[in-house]
């Protein structure tokens, strides 16, 4: 008893001591603010944490301030058993956007925990303006340029610089994208009007900043791209579309979440503005001949290689139109006066390279043939183009390019002119500069075409006979394995003969009484799939029956005389013997193959009646 009660004491002590030494710490709840920067700028964002030591209770409880926009990313808790201590801490994770520039104080929160309130301590932010929150200008850009009225995360206008226009002019659009609280994933799927009376040119990404709306703060994303009318009148243009990829943030309500908090959606938005614009046709007043089709404001620069040259060399003259305008699809310029030139047609060059830019810069390269040896300039070229800003059309002029062409004693005027020169017989293909070919060369007239030729109609002929062979096979095998008295008819013979095989099997392997129930089997079945009767149970008596269905006398004897010897075999128990049993299977298969000539005998005596009547039908008409 007293071994027992040091026990219990002994129990009670070391209960107490570990309580005090590992339980009591853990008991002492304490909550504290951690963040990741003090200072940070508008558009910035930045996490703080609120961490719970030997926490029981529920999530603190944190508002939003003016100027910051908080929002709670989750939870995680960890327990500890080190050296009979125990901790356990809980950790609370927020993110801050900052929206407004200012001081801000973070906290004190209040933590419920085991059934008391604690407070955390605070910690100061500062936000500043940063290069984010300034525009190309360097003003302050506390609001969009006139996005309109909205409460989404998500929208984008349109701008045009002017709404009076003509057709086939290019006026520059730009499209402002502003994003709050979303994330576009990856590039925009599409960005256009989708409208019938003009076209856009792809816009391409342009600038990108930081502005705020209402307190909101959002990613402005900037567009340009060139619209060009098709159609005359007034129209209203707009709204435009947008399709993207957007990752929208969710409430988080795991530590465990793997989505980082977002989740995809495909949207398709429509901008928030839209413009009524007016396409006027271009005027005939002043319209020069040799108007070029250019629609903008255009400056020409030519250039000329090699100046100096014999009488009939060519010169390479190369001419740049640079400007805002159809660039892309504007005519070459024209010379001022071509005499004393051979002129061939200008040639539009592709614009590479660094710097250049295929919308505001064409390129062309004319080449020149000097006939007269006294010329000594290239005349100026002349751009006619329209100036839709002044509503006139208007000309670029280059100056004149000196040349010096020296006299030829081999150059023959007449033959260039004709397109032949006095040099062409020994002329080598290959290292002129450009060879041109005068006339068409001999030409052969093929007199009779592919589809004359004998062999290509035969060729046609092997997929129509391979469609029909197979739809012949098809139909055979339909009927093959339909359940109809002319199906069962026609696979009777093939029964049989697999049981004819099977029955010279038992034959060859002495099995006696077996092969004389397979040999009945084999004739009752036969007959009463060729003939529509029933097998089971068929005797002697079968005869009568077949005789009305015309079969020869003599093959119903063979039958007659088959059913007799196996019921005499089958009642009077005698066996048979390698003689008999040969003698019985013989016998089964003449009936068998002398029924099946009998109706070969018959199809072709029913087709040669028919080919006699077809005959004779023929005769009398």
């Amino acid at each position: 008893m007293k071994r027992r009660l040091r026990q219990f004491i002994f129990i009670i002590i070391s209960g107490c001591i570990l309580l005090g030494l590992g339980g009591l710490p853990g008991w002492a709840a304490e909550a504290n603010i951690q963040i990741e920067a003090e200072r940070i700028s508008v558009g910035d964002i930045v996490q703080f944490r609120i961490i719970v030591d030997s926490f029981s209770g529920n999530q603190p409880e944190v508002n939003q301030l003016d100027g910051l926009k908080i929002d709670y990313l989750g939870s995680s808790s960890s327990f500890q058993l080190i050296n009979g201590q125990r901790s356990s801490t809980q950790v609370f994770t927020y993110v801050i956007t900052a929206v407004k520039p200012g001081a801000y104080t973070i906290g004190p929160y209040e933590v419920t925990s085991g059934g008391k309130r604690i407070s955390t301590n605070t910690v100061k932010l500062t936000v500043a303006r940063g290069s984010a929150s300034t525009n190309a200008s360097g003003n302050s850009q506390g609001a969009a340029p006139n996005p309109g009225k909205t409460d989404s995360q998500l929208f984008f206008t349109f701008s045009i610089p002017k709404t009076k226009i003509y057709l086939g002019e290019k006026i520059p659009v730009k499209f402002r994208i502003y994003v709050g609280d979303v994330r576009i994933n990856g590039p925009l799927r599409s960005l256009d009007f989708n409208q019938s009376e003009v076209l856009l040119d792809t816009p391409v990404k342009s600038s990108e900043s930081d502005v705020t709306i209402d307190g909101q703060l959002y990613r402005m994303t900037e567009f340009t791209g060139t619209l060009s009318p098709v159609k005359t009148g007034a129209f209203t243009l707009g709204p435009a579309k947008m399709v993207c990829d957007v990752m929208v943030r969710k409430r988080v309500s795991s530590f465990f979440d793997f989505d980082d908090g977002y989740v995809r959606r495909t949207v398709q938005i429509d901008s928030n503005n839209s413009a009524k614009l007016n396409v006027l046709p271009l005027p005939n007043t002043g319209r020069p001949a040799a108007f070029s089709g250019g629609i903008g404001r255009f400056q020409l620069s030519a250039s000329a290689g090699p100046t100096e040259v014999l009488q009939g060399d060519p010169i390479t003259l190369k001419m740049t139109v640079t400007g805002s305008g159809n660039c892309k699809t504007i005519m070459p310029p024209r010379l001022a006066t071509a005499d004393g030139f051979k002129v061939y047609d200008a040639q539009r060059k592709e614009n590479s390279g660094p710097g250049v830019n295929p919308e505001n810069e064409a390129t062309f390269e004319q080449v020149l043939i000097p006939l007269d040896p006294k010329l000594k300039q290239i005349s100026p070229l002349v751009l006619s183009y329209f100036d839709p800003d002044a509503g006139v059309y208007r000309e670029a002029r280059t100056a004149p390019i000196r040349v010096t062409v020296k006299p030829n004693p081999n150059f023959n005027t007449a033959a260039t002119l004709s397109g032949a020169t006095a040099s062409e017989e020994d002329e080598q293909l290959g290292q002129d500069i450009i060879y041109i070919k005068d006339h068409p060369g001999q030409m052969q007239f093929n007199p009779k075409p592919l589809y004359g030729e004998t062999w290509f109609w035969l060729l046609q002929l092997i997929p129509v006979i391979g469609l029909l062979g197979a739809f012949c096979y098809r139909k055979n095998q339909e009927l093959l394995l339909a359940d109809t008295p002319e199906s069962r008819a026609l696979r009777a013979t093939n029964k049989a003969s697999q049981r004819l095989k099977t029955a010279r099997e038992l034959k060859e392997g002495r099995q006696f009484t077996e092969l004389l129930e397979e040999l009945h089997l084999t004739i009752r079945q036969y007959l009463g799939e060729k003939f529509n009767l029933p097998a089971a149970g068929m005797t002697v008596k079968v005869v009568e029956v077949l005789e009305t269905k015309g079969i020869p006398a003599a093959i119903l004897e063979q039958i007659k005389a088959y059913f007799e010897r196996y019921d005499y075999y089958c009642f009077t128990g005698t066996t048979l013997n390698p003689d008999t049993a040969q003698e019985l299977w013989d016998q089964v298969e003449g009936i068998i193959i002398g029924l099946e000539n009998w109706k070969k005998s018959k199809v072709k005596s029913k087709a040669g009646k028919t080919l006699s009547t077809r005959g004779e039908i023929h005769g009398k008409n």
